[in-house]
């Protein structure tokens, strides 16, 4: 939609109706901005919606054993007063905590796996504002930067059965009660299962600026060739599971994968 010669939008609104959840609208709205041939700006905001997938809500209810330590036993890797609180608060006997008594059998877990039909529709926010820079000294040459914010509301979470473990008992980044609410025990403290399946997650919050250079030439003889440099620095990534928890930053905490700040790509196209 050009506004004037120089600056130019476009509005878009798509609205969905999902027999489980009823309707969803979402929408766009973006602008660009052309102050000469070699700088231009550009904006954007964007509402998205993801209904959960049919396997994510109806997939068979099933089990599985896998490794796992618990937190609260002999075998639990981080014993401090602050773990045995969270143990006693859950159900494990003061006098049995880090202690064999509750050891798992062949150091494997009860988990519970399959669908979940209370899953409710992922919601997301996303703003970006960058500038593309066109030299007219270097033809082919394009350098751009933008930055950019995305906020996830009920993400589609799935994490293993020792991630449940770790996240509800053991003090770190990543730590967040929400967690405690997918581990059961039986009256003598001894862990029954941990729950697996899709679940909605609170809030996962994440930014950061991208970096773009390519460029495109020709080689005689040989065809027209691109190449591109794509490197992008997170400044956020923050995950809460439920509302009432303290958003965590993922960096610098491993626990089952790495989070880097800086992710790059180089490509060549002919």
């Amino acid at each position: 939609l050009p506004i004037t010669d120089a600056l130019k939008g476009s509005v878009a609104y798509r609205d969905s109706d999902y027999s489980s959840f009823g309707n969803k609208g979402t929408y766009r709205v973006d602008m660009g901005y052309t102050l000469n041939d070699m700088i231009k700006f550009r904006t954007s905001y964007n509402f998205a919606v993801r209904a959960p997938s049919i396997a994510g809500l109806y997939a068979p209810a099933g089990e599985s054993f896998p490794s796992a330590n618990d937190p609260c036993s002999s075998k639990g890797t981080v014993q401090t007063d602050a773990v045995r609180a969270i143990c006693v608060a859950t159900g494990v006997p003061a006098d049995q905590v880090f202690t064999q008594a509750i050891d798992l059998a062949a150091q494997q877990v009860r988990s519970l796996v399959g669908g979940n039909p209370n899953l409710a529709p992922e919601e997301g926010e996303n703003r970006t504002l960058g500038v593309v820079y066109t030299p007219s000294q270097v033809e082919g040459l394009r350098l751009s930067v933008d930055f950019w914010e995305i906020e996830l509301e009920n993400i589609f979470s799935s994490i293993s059965a020792q991630q449940v473990l770790n996240r509800c008992y053991i003090d770190g980044p990543n730590q967040d009660p929400g967690f405690c609410a997918f581990v059961t025990r039986t009256a003598s403290g001894n862990l029954q299962t941990a729950r697996t399946s899709q679940i909605n997650s609170a809030v996962n919050n994440v930014s950061g600026v991208d970096f773009v250079a390519a460029y495109d030439f020709d080689v005689d003889g040989y065809g027209s060739f691109t190449t591109a440099f794509d490197m992008v620095y997170y400044t956020k990534d923050e995950f809460a599971q439920a509302t009432t928890s303290t958003p965590s930053e993922s960096f610098g905490w491993y626990d089952g994968g790495a989070d880097f700040r800086w992710r790059a790509n180089a490509s060549v196209l002919w």
